[in-house]
This record gives structure tokens, C-alpha cells and sequence, in this order.
């Protein structure tokens, strides 16, 4: 008998995607009426035909007064009925789960029944109908294997955690010893996990298959309370957006934005969500977004501990888009999916054959988003009988309420992942009838050795020693996460200048934009003016992160052969903000995209500011953008005025002018003045008024011939 999965006790059993349960309804006239009955007095009875628990839901509701009706019929099938009665057990109720077992032996649930027999007996070793239900064999077997795990295995598996790299071949002998039957890679899996960050983490690079798939991130929500001996289910949530800038290539949404919409949910359920920012839009026209999506799914399945029979797919907009393509098409992946106030609908037929139940939601007057996609999705499945709510709010637009990710959730908390006769197609394996999936089970890879590290030889001992130079260069070429860090462990060397060079070859070759992005970076923690020509020549890459990198580097570098290249990155950028232009109009994208990366040029230009550094920040700056006619379309966006303040930009433009105290910072600050007094392009003007009085006084304080601050 394999062992158990090392699981707290209290986990909720599981219970198979199947087909949908419905009331029905008989009626005196006409067909039977199947749906979820909402509401039944003695006046009649309300029908949601579409399964939706929402007391507002206002599509296929049915009314049939009194005088119709034959029969209604609310029971359920006992694997729906389960659910009801396992929800309300608590994990030490001995004799709950034992009046359990014999309740679903009863009604044919076999895997069911003998799951909560066993927890019956561990929470009460004497408890008769639980060994009568097992058998006296199959009881002492049980016992003494869980006293294993509980008493031997688990004190440690923690051990090993917290042991240093030295220490850990000894524990997994002693593991071994006591008949602890996973793989090395299992272990270091666990250790691994242990490090990882909880809780909220925002933009996160993506390192597994990062060669592969340059620029990714993703953020993510772990429970704060994460422990690596248990798993979680894991929920990819896709944001909404769509093509942004002039030219249609940049993306409008992220991950970082998607996030807030589910957190409150679930950090109240414990899973664990990861939302991806597509690397193009739309997700499914994309190409390179879906092997995106496999290495996010990947990369969280095997840093931190998930049961791969509950992973869960749902997006809003775009991103609802995005869930009826890669949902039908990953089914045997994706336990259910929740696709919401989406513009397209597909695969309907696939979810039925896959099992895969479908929460849907949509509001009547979404202006984004037309609602008879949804409305047909929902007629669709119910003709097939595929399992599926529809909730359809009145009144309500293209947003999306905290209820509605509620009932989405509830769907997921009730569902695990149908057998199917292929393995699933972002994880390789099949789902297994009964129990949870470890994902610290899956196959060991080269590339997740290579790529995230932590993967060891069991036997293998020894204080690691500091790495060289060549082996962190070598370590910056992986990309994602894994570069960051080597940037960083560049920086902090002793040898560190030794890195220059072949930072500086990167930084203009290498074709991955993650290297070419963190060569930038470690060249900025270095600090030696040896790479300011190749830094230059990188405040023209094709890839705005290395641009940004670069001249950041330059900053930091601190040198006066640093201006040049800087006061032709700033010439550069109001070039390339002029081309944005559509008549008087700028796309919302574009817009931010430049307020970002003026923000950390004039930053990078404070180190190095001069006269002739005042006079172009006026010029390309104050004049050339600050002042300039232009209407920022923000309606892809979000629903913000459309006479958008160009107040940030202003701020910041003064704050540079603030800290550089430069006499020829004046005639920018009176200009920047004016733009204060027009109340029709300026919300809060009085801001920006404050921060021109205290560049002012600055300019003021500072005595003639004083360098700019560093």
C-alpha cells in the first residue's frame, strides 16, 4: 500500500466532476422543467433554469404558480448530497465520520466511505463501527501506518526542511529507514517550497522555461500560512484587457491588476492563485501566451506543494475570453472554469465530454462585452446537460461582484478533477480516482534543476562555497527570477569588475531580453564607467525593460561621461512620443508607458544633472510633453475622465527641477506654473503648485556653484 499523502487530516474528501444535478419540476401542462428551485411557498415555485444560487438572477427564471404544479423533485444524487453532509463535519468528530462512512457505503460510495472510516478511527482508535466498516485487518494496517506518518514521517520531513544542504543526506537516510518511499527530488521539492515567498507578490519573473519565453511575470497569492507538508489547490486567474498602444502590440491589464478582484476570496478559502500578464492580447491569438501559461502552471506546481486534482481556471473580460478558449482546450487539465462577462464563448461540446463543470456570469448592460454570448453558452450546455450555473445580473455592466466570485468559488470548492483517458495536458499525468495529486510527485526534469534550482544528488554534502563570476554570468543567462538574482550576487562580489565584459557582450547581443535586461542591471550594481558606451548603446534597445535598465545603470554608474548618452535617451524618448500621437489622441498604454520611463530617466539624469541637463528636461519635457495638446484615451483602460490630467508628469517634472536646484530650472517651473492654472487639463492643481513653490525655494537656497544633489 503506497503511503498516504502527507495532508493535515481535515481536508475535505473528494468527490469527481460529473454530470449536472438539477431540481426538476413537473408541470400539469408541457415538458418538466430542470433547474435549481430558488424559492417554493404556497403560492408557487421559482425556477432558475440555469442552476444560478444569485437571488438577483434574472435569465431563465421560471415562475409556476401553485395551481400548475404536479411535483417538484430537490433530491439529489448521492455524490451531491455528500458534499452537504461532508461540509458540515468537522475533522475531530469521530462519530460525524464514521455515521458518514456508513452513510455513503449505503448509497454505493465505496472511496468515499472508507476515507471517512479512517479518519473516524484516527480520532478514535476504538471507535466500533469504523473497524467494523474497514474490517479488524484493514483497521490495524491503517493505524499503524498513520501513526508512521504522523509520529515518524512528518517530525522528519521537517527536519529536513530546516536542516542546511550538509545536513539533509542523513535525514534522508533515516527517511528511508523508516520506510519513506517518495524520490530524492520529493524532498528537495519540500526544502525548496520552504524558502519560497507567501502572501502577495506582485510582477514576479517567470524562471522556469524562461530561455524559452523571455519578459514573463506573473503575480501570485500563497497563503500566509503556507505549509510544504500539505497541498493546495491552485486557481490561474486570466486579467482582461486588450491590444494597447498606437500600433496595437502593447497589452492593456496585468496580472497585478487581476489579482484584487479574487484575493478577498481567496484568502478566505486558502488557495493559491497565480495571474499571468499575457504576453500579447488577445490570450488565445497570442502565440507564445499558452507555453507562457503551461511554464506559470509548472513553475508554481512544483514551487510550492499543489494537488494537481484541484487546479482551476477563471478570467473577466479578455481574460473570460481566454478561459472558454484554453479551458475547453486544457480540460484535462482544469478541474471546472469560470468564465466572466466574456466576449466569446466556445468549446461546449468539449466540456461536456471532458466533465468539466462551467460557471458563467454576465450583466445585461455590459457595453464591452454584449451579453447574448453568455446567454448562448448557457443554452448550449444546458442542451447538452453538461453541468453549468449561468448568473446574469440586471442593471449591472462590465463589472464584477465580490458574489459572483463567491458563487464561482463555491463551484470550485465542491469539484476535483474527472479521470479522463488522456493525462492532463500542462502536467503529463492523469488524474487519479480518489485522493489528492502531489505536484512534488511529478517527473524530475533537467530544466527544473537548471532553471530553479534547489534539486540535488541525495548523498551530496558539503558548505557551498561563493560562486565565481563565470558561474553567476552563467547563472544570468537562465533569465526570470533566477537572473535577478545573479544580478544582485554580481553587484555584492568581491570580483565584481571582472564581470564587465561579458555583461558588457551580453547587454548588446544576447537575444533573450530577460539577459540582456539584468546584464543592464548588474552593470548598474557594478558601477564601473567601463560600460557606459555599451549602456548607451542599450538606451536604444528594441525592448523598453532594457532601455529602462540601462539608463538606470547609468544613473547609478554616477559619472559625467554618463550625460551624454542619458540627454540622448531623453531626446530618443520625445521622439518616440511624438510617433504615438493619432491626431490630438494617445492611447492610455502609451501614456503610462512614457510617464514610467521619463520617471526613471530624469531620475538617472538628477546623478549627472547640469545646466545643459535643465535646458532639455525643459525642452523635451516640460515643453515638448507636459504642455503638449493631448487626450489620453483611457477607455481600454478604465473608466477614468477622459480629460486625463497630465498633472503626474508635471510633478514629476518639477521634483526633478526641485531636487537639482539649478537657476535654469526657472523658466520650466514657470511654465509648469501656467499648466497648474488650467483647471480643464489639471485635476488638483494645488499639487503641483506646492511642488513649483519648493523648487523655487531650492533654486533659492542653493549657493551659486553648487552641485547638483546625488
Amino acid at each position: 500500500m503506497t503511503p498516504r499523502a502527507l495532508l493535515a487530516t481535515l481536508s475535505v474528501p473528494v468527490l469527481l466532476a460529473g454530470g449536472a444535478a438539477a431540481d426538476t419540476v413537473w408541470r400539469a401542462a408541457g415538458e418538466p422543467l430542470t433547474g435549481r428551485v430558488f424559492s417554493e411557498d404556497a403560492t408557487g415555485v421559482k425556477l432558475h433554469v440555469y442552476n444560478s444560487p444569485h437571488p438577483r438572477n434574472c435569465f431563465g427564471v421560471e415562475w409556476i404558480p401553485k395551481a400548475q404544479l404536479v411535483k417538484v423533485d430537490r433530491s439529489k444524487p448521492p455524490e451531491e448530497e455528500y458534499w452537504d453532509r461532508a461540509l458540515a463535519l468537522k475533522g475531530e468528530d469521530a462519530a460525524g465520520h464514521a455515521a458518514l462512512a456508513a452513510w455513503c457505503k449505503s448509497k454505493g460510495l465505496r472511496l468515499q466511505a472508507t476515507d471517512h472510516a479512517e479518519r473516524a478511527l484516527w480520532q478514535a482508535a476504538d471507535n466500533a463501527e469504523a473497524r467494523k466498516l474497514l474490517g479488524e485487518s484493514a483497521a490495524k494496517r491503517f493505524l499503524e501506518e498513520k501513526v508512521r506518518e504522523e509520529e515518524v514521517w512528518k517530525p522528519l520531513l521537517r527536519k529536513y526542511i530546516a536542516a542546511s544542504p550538509g545536513e539533509r543526506p542523513a535525514i534522508a537516510k533515516e527517511l528511508k529507514a523508516a520506510k519513506f518511499a517518495h524520490p530524492q527530488a520529493y524532498l528537495d521539492r519540500l526544502a525548496r517550497s520552504a524558502t519560497q515567498p507567501k502572501g502577495k507578490t506582485e510582477d514576479r519573473r517567470l524562471t522556469y522555461r524562461s530561455a524559452q519565453i523571455p519578459g514573463a511575470v506573473y503575480t501570485s497569492w500563497v497563503p500566509e500560512d503556507y505549509d510544504p507538508l500539505r497541498t493546495y489547490p491552485l486557481v490561474l486567474g486570466l486579467h482582461g484587457g486588450g491590444p494597447g498602444g498606437k500600433d496595437g502590440k502593447e497589452v492593456v491589464g496585468s496580472g497585478k491588476l487581476a489579482l484584487p478582484l479574487y484575493l478577498p476570496v481567496v484568502r478566505e478559502r486558502g488557495y493559491i492563485m497565480v495571474c499571468p500578464t499575457a504576453l500579447g492580447a488577445w490570450w488565445q491569438s497570442f502565440p507564445k501566451n499558452e507555453p507562457m501559461l503551461e511554464a506559470v502552471l509548472l513553475e508554481t506546481a512544483l514551487l510550492y506543494h499543489v494537488d494537481l486534482n484541484r487546479v482551476y481556471l477563471i478570467g473577466h473580460s479578455m481574460g473570460g475570453g481566454g478561459t472558454w478558449w484554453y479551458g475547453p482546450e486544457k480540460a484535462e487539465t482544469f478541474v471546472a472554469i469560470a468564465p466572466l462577462s466574456a466576449f466569446s464563448s466556445q468549446g461546449f461540446a468539449r466540456l461536456h465530454e471532458t466533465r468539466t463543470p462551467c460557471y458563467i456570469y454576465h450583466g445585461t448592460k455590459d457595453d464591452r462585452c454584449p451579453v447574448e454570448s453568455a446567454r448562448t453558452a448557457a443554452k448550449a450546455l444546458k442542451k447538452l446537460r453538461a453541468e453549468h450555473i449561468y448568473t446574469e445580473l440586471p442593471d449591472t455592466g462590465h463589472s464584477c461582484p465580490i458574489e459572483v466570485v463567491k458563487e464561482a468559488f463555491d463551484l470550485f470548492d465542491h469539484r476535483r478533477l474527472a479521470p479522463a483517458a488522456k493525462p492532463t495536458l500542462f502536467f503529463k499525468t492523469r488524474a487519479t480516482p480518489w485522493g489528492e495529486r502531489s505536484s512534488f510527485l511529478l517527473p524530475l526534469e533537467r530544466e527544473e534543476a537548471d532553471d530553479l534550482g534547489g534539486i540535488t544528488a541525495p548523498g551530496s554534502g558539503g558548505t557551498p562555497k561563493e560562486a565565481t563570476i563565470r558561474e553567476l554570468v552563467e547563472k544570468l543567462l537562465k533569465g526570470g527570477e533566477v537572473a535577478e538574482q545573479a544580478a544582485a550576487e554580481i553587484a555584492a562580489h568581491a570580483e565584481r569588475v571582472k564581470a564587465v565584459k561579458p555583461l558588457c557582450e551580453l547587454l548588446l547581443r544576447d537575444k533573450n531580453p530577460d539577459v540582456r535586461h539584468f546584464s543592464a542591471v548588474a552593470l548598474g550594481g557594478v558601477g564601473d564607467p567601463a560600460a557606459i558606451p555599451h549602456l548607451g548603446q542599450a538606451c536604444s534597445d528594441e525592448a523598453t525593460a532594457v532601455r529602462a535598465a540601462a539608463v538606470e545603470a547609468l544613473g547609478k554608474i554616477r559619472d559625467p561621461k554618463s550625460r551624454p548618452p542619458l540627454l540622448a535617451a531623453l531626446e530618443g524618448q520625445k521622439s518616440w512620443f511624438d510617433k504615438r500621437f493619432q491626431g490630438s489622441k494617445m492611447d492610455a498604454t502609451d501614456w503610462e508607458g512614457n510617464l514610467q520611463f521619463v520617471d526613471g530617466l530624469l531620475a538617472a539624469l538628477r546623478s549627472v544633472a547640469d545646466a545643459s541637463v535643465a535646458k532639455a528636461v525643459d525642452k523635451h519635457v516640460v515643453e515638448g510633453m507636459a504642455l503638449r495638446e493631448v487626450s489620453v484615451m483611457w477607455d481600454k483602460v478604465a473608466h477614468k475622465d477622459p480629460r486625463v490630467s497630465r498633472r503626474q508628469l508635471a510633478v514629476i517634472a518639477a521634483k526633478f527641477f526641485q531636487d537639482v536646484a539649478l537657476p535654469e530650472g526657472g523658466p520650466a517651473l514657470d511654465r509648469l506654473e501656467g499648466l497648474a492654472a488650467d483647471t480643464a487639463l489639471i485635476e488638483d492643481g494645488g499639487k503641483l503648485l506646492e511642488v513649483v513653490a519648493a523648487a523655487r525655494a531650492a533654486i533659492a537656497a542653493a549657493p551659486t556653484g553648487t552641485a547638483p544633489a546625488k
